[in-house]
């Protein structure tokens, strides 16, 4: 395992020499990827298939606080000052 900087995207990444691949991502925006090299949100885990993403500036209804993707869906989202808490689709 290298702790590396990445000059192009001033990232620091945690990356697996004997598998090639990036394990963990600390973006210059703050954000911070778990099995993703690229997040999209603040914390974003993934094993490629499944994952969940967390980013507490997005209180959208459609995006939700926290998201889970792959096979099953767990929204959290605060809406009013309230906790939703919505499963399935």
């Amino acid at each position: 395992m290298q702790l590396r900087y990445n000059g192009v995207s001033n990232a620091i990444d945690f990356y697996d020499v004997s598998a090639t691949a990036t394990r963990m991502v600390i973006e210059e925006t703050g954000k911070v990827g778990i099995g993703t090299a690229s997040p999209s949100k603040e914390l974003e885990v993934s094993d490629g298939t499944y994952g969940i993403t967390f980013d507490p500036n997005d209180g959208a209804d459609s995006y939700g606080i926290i998201n889970t993707t792959g096979g099953t869906n767990l929204t959290i989202h605060s809406s009013g000052g309230s906790v939703i808490i919505k499963l399935g689709a």
